[in-house]
């Protein structure tokens, strides 16, 4: 088995512990080191692959589900990287066909809606999100192992828009992390324009989710969730927010954003500092619920 994606499936953020830079990464724990797409780092690194809900093993995932009917399911690898958006998806395809996976689960596109650091700061153009999305498709498909393909859809990230603009801890992390800023940009404002580009950039996911049910359709032993992810309800306790999120103990902390404020600026009014929280990425309890979600969709509980 193998997972390929983006941070959502390396479990970015869905750790609980506290941690300290530059130390190095305990083993045992949460984070991993691995940083934006997959660079090794003392400094930033807060992938969570044991807490993934594709591959985890902190956490109820596919992966132990499958094996609890078939424990002879020992091999499972996650290339899913961290700011990853769609072009990376077939070199992460390649690398699951190679291993010779029999199921490969796909979970990608919210980097690409966000803007991909690759870009000259616009989304991927829904031709192009479809060109490289069927690319990975025909690498999986073509693969001697004969992989079934699981895609689950992205989720309705407007959600979260809806649920925090107004918690002053969300807004200055979005800002300060210049976390998607198609969509928590001026993360207040009401002015027509900052609405339009809302709804434009859930437009976005939405055009997203159908080219890929559209390409999965086209493309053997593929299915996808059926949008069920993208029609998911999310609540606070599915993401990284302060009260389910790891902190990092300074100093030193305020070599990273995340957690402190970067030099002249301060905290606003009931901003809590040294959390690593960014209020966009699941929880434990969000990977657990995404894995519920995804494995009643793709009716694998039925699957022996």
């Amino acid at each position: 088995m193998a997972a390929i994606g983006d941070s959502i499936t390396a479990g970015f953020n869905s750790h609980a512990d506290t941690w300290q830079i530059p130390t190095s990464p305990d083993t045992g724990h949460c984070p991993t080191g691995i940083g934006p797409l997959g660079v090794q780092s003392a400094t930033f690194g807060l992938d969570c692959p044991a807490h993934s809900w594709a591959t985890g093993t902190g956490v109820n995932s596919i992966y132990l589900r499958i094996r609890a009917n078939n424990p002879a399911l020992d091999e499972v690898s996650n290339y899913a990287v961290s700011a990853a958006p769609v072009a990376l998806l077939p070199a992460q395809a390649q690398l699951a066909a190679r291993q010779g996976a029999e199921l490969v689960t796909v979970l990608i596109g919210a980097n690409d809606a966000c803007v991909p650091f690759q870009t000259n700061g616009t989304p991927t153009p829904v031709p192009v999100f479809a060109s490289q999305f069927r690319q990975a498709m025909n690498i999986l498909s073509a693969a001697q192992s004969h992989a079934r393909i699981l895609v689950a859809s992205i989720p309705d990230l407007y959600q979260l828009w809806q649920l925090f603009h107004t918690d002053p801890n969300a807004v200055f992390r979005w800002n300060t992390e210049a976390l998607c800023p198609p969509l928590f940009n001026y993360a207040t404002s009401t002015a027509p324009a900052d609405v339009a580009r809302r709804a434009a950039f859930r437009l976005l996911v939405a055009a997203y989710n159908l080219t890929e049910e559209e390409i999965c359709r086209r493309t053997p032993r593929c299915q996808t969730d059926g949008g069920a992810l993208f029609r998911t309800r999310l609540t606070p306790g599915d993401i990284a927010t302060l009260t389910n999120t790891g902190g990092i103990d300074p100093p030193p902390c305020d070599a990273l954003p995340i957690c402190a404020p970067p030099p002249g600026a301060s905290f606003p009014a009931g901003a809590i500092p040294y959390s690593t929280a960014d209020f966009l990425h699941p929880s434990i309890a969000g990977q657990n619920r995404l894995a519920d979600i995804v494995w009643t969709a793709w009716n694998l509980g039925k699957a022996g």
